[in-house]
Parts: structure tokens; C-alpha cells; sequence
């Protein structure tokens, strides 16, 4: 079952944050660059550079940031570690500094201290705003990819099952019709035959959920078994028991069908007539048990034949919708094979809560 949907972070924000970054960056510098005029004007009502000083050093101030900006975005420093290329952009911002100041300050000035700080607490926070959108897009990366990760599972998962799903429907498909012809003389065997191949039909080719209770499944294998009844006549005895416990319990649909057309197929050519076919099913100690039994001798599979049909493919569709802690088991003793399925006996509600 899938689980609730986890927001994932849109990287068109994080675009579009880098393709405004320019107007923003010159924005915010002009209005640095006017601040500072207008402080200078006051402080030096008289002078007569505080145009020039203003201009000089907001200008030196855009080109700094923008080197530092194309130095931290640029891919000769995208594969280092971030650790690094902050290391890295200290540097180069120091030095940058130093330069700037040496030409813009008055060669006769000292270099304060308080203008030092000041420009290292701008390296600060300059640096730290392209940290903070360099991690913002990569966990947005991040996060998308691990979305695309799933979907794409999630997808060939579906694939997966309506492949199994689409192995089996052909076989009983072809031995039902048989069931049909067998009855080719009798208008009324035929007219009942097709009734309970309509109804079986009706419920194998519907679009099913992923888990369907098992008094679902044991309706329709009624219907299903009818049909192989009229194909075999007497030479077929079938029984089915289960508990009412069983009855609720969240299974695959089709979980069974496949069994019994392994036993169908080589019950009559192993063992004696009748063939007997015995479908059981147990709540025990929180476990379902379903045992899928007729008489005859085990048949190993032929390496001929594909590996993904019978019990390897209910091996698998068990596996994808209910998890690993299910399982199928074989067994022949006595003039009897056995097929036991095993797994949580879980309702609906149950299985939802903990999704394969």
C-alpha cells in the first residue's frame, strides 16, 4: 500500500532565485551606494568626493560579490566538498578585500580596523546566504530525485504485477473451454457451465484491488471449481474448509487460481480416479494458513518452460503485495501434494497500516 504523499521541495524556487540573483544583487549594492552618499554628505557637508567615494566603492563592491558568486557557482568547485569551497571563497574574499581596499582607502590613511570587521561580517553574511541557497537547491535535487527513485518503482512494480496477473487468466481461460465442449451434447450442462464461467470471469477480469478479503476469492473458486466439476464429472471430488476467522483476512486476488490449475493439470495424469482437491484455511496464532491439496505425485517444474508461472509467480506477487515474511511451501507425502501459503492474517485496515 502506498504511504501518504511526503511534499517535496519545487526547484523552479530555487531557479528562479538564481536567475533574479543579478537584479538583486545590483539593486541591493545602489541602495548600499546611496545609503553611503547620503551618510557621507552629512558627515562632510563640505567635501567634495562623497560622489566619487560612493560610486568608487559600490562599484568595487558589485564586481567582488559577482566574482565570488561565479567562483562558488561555477563547476570547476561544484564537485568539492562544501567544507572546502567555503574555505575556498574565504580566501579569495580576503584577499579581494585587501586589494579593494588598498586602492579605494587613501594611500596616506591607515587601514582601520573597524572597516577590516565590517568587511569580514559582510564576507559573512554574503557567503552564508550562498550557502543557504546552495543546500536549499540541492536538497531540493535531492528530494526530487529520490521522488522520481520511487515513482519509478512504484510504476514498474505495477507493471510487474499486471504481468503476473496477465500469466494466469489464459490458462484457466483455455481449460474452462474445454469444460464447455466436454458438454458439447447437453444443452443444460452447457447453459449451467457457462453461468459459472460467466461468474468466475466476471470476478477475475475485473480491475481488482491490490488486497481483497479471502471470503472474496473462496466465493469465486466455487463458481471456478463448478466449472472444472463439469469438465470432470466423476472423476473429480472437491472440498472446501475454512474457518470464519479466515473469511476477513486481506489476501491477493487470484492468490489461489494458480495452485489449482497445477493440480488439475497433473493430479489426473499421477494419480488415481477420482482426483481430489481439498482447499483448507486457518487463522492460527495470527498467521493465515492455506493449504491448496489434491492426490497424485509432485511433478517437478520443466526447465522449459518460463520461470515466472505457478508457484513462482504467487511466490512473487505474495512478495511485492504482502512482504517478504510470506511464504509458499511444498510438500507430497501419502499420494498427496500440498501447497501451503502462509502469511499475516491481516483485514483491510491492517494491511493498509503496513504496506508491503
Amino acid at each position: 500500500m502506498a504511504s501518504p504523499a511526503t511534499p517535496i521541495p519545487d526547484l523552479s524556487t530555487a531557479r528562479l532565485w538564481r536567475r533574479s540573483f543579478w537584479v538583486y544583487h545590483v539593486c541591493f549594492w545602489l541602495c548600499v551606494g546611496s545609503v553611503a552618499w547620503a551618510f557621507l554628505r552629512i558627515l562632510q557637508p563640505q567635501g567634495s568626493g562623497a560622489i566619487f567615494s560612493a560610486v568608487n566603492r559600490t562599484s568595487v563592491a558589485i564586481l567582488l560579490s559577482a566574482v565570488i558568486h561565479l567562483i562558488y557557482t561555477s563547476p570547476l568547485l561544484r564537485h568539492l566538498p562544501r567544507a572546502l569551497r567555503i574555505v575556498a571563497l574565504f580566501t579569495i574574499s580576503g584577499v579581494g578585500v585587501l586589494a579593494t581596499m588598498a586602492l579605494i582607502i587613501d594611500h596616506a590613511a591607515p587601514l582601520y580596523l573597524p572597516r577590516i570587521i565590517a568587511t569580514g561580517i559582510w564576507c559573512l553574511g554574503f557567503i552564508g546566504l550562498e550557502t543557504i541557497e546552495d543546500l536549499s537547491l540541492s536538497s531540493a535535487r535531492a528530494a526530487r530525485a529520490e521522488a522520481d527513485v520511487a515513482a519509478a518503482r512504484a510504476l514498474s512494480r505495477e507493471h510487474e504485477l499486471r504481468h503476473l496477473q496477465a500469466q494466469m487468466n489464459p490458462h484457466f481461460l483455455f481449460n474452462a473451454l474445454n469444460a464447455v465442449v466436454a458438454h458439447k451434447h447437453d444443452p443444460e450442462a452447457i447453459e449451467r457451465v457457462t453461468q459459472d464461467l460467466a461468474d468466475y470471469l466476471r470476478f477475475a477480469l475485473r480491475e481488482a484491488r491490490t488486497l481483497e478479503p479471502l471470503s472474496r476469492e473462496l466465493q469465486a473458486l466455487e463458481k471456478y471449481l463448478s466449472v472444472q466439476q463439469s469438465r470432470f464429472g466423476d472423476g473429480l471430488s472437491c472440498m472446501i474448509r475454512c474457518d470464519q476467522a479466515s473469511h476477513g483476512v486481506a489476501v491477493p486476488p487470484m492468490m489461489l487460481q494458480p495452485l489449482l490449475e497445477n493440480a488439475f493439470v497433473h493430479g489426473p495424469k499421477t494419480g488415481p480416479s477420482p482426483l481430489v482437491v481439498s482447499v483448507t484455511a486457518a487463522v492460527v496464532d495470527g498467521w493465515l494458513e492455506v493449504e491448496v491439496a489434491n492426490t497424485g505425485r509432485w511433478v517437478p517444474p520443466d526447465p522449459s518452460r518460463s520461470p515466472s508461472t505457478g508457484i513462482t509467480t504467487l511466490r512473487k506477487r505474495l512478495e511485492l503485495l504482502v512482504g517478504p515474511e510470506a511464504t509458499v511451501s511444498t510438500r507430497a507425502d501419502d499420494g498427496w501434494v500440498r501447497v501451503q501459503i502462509r502469511l499475516p492474517a491481516r483485514d483491510l485496515g491492517q494491511s493498509a497500516e503496513h504496506p508491503a
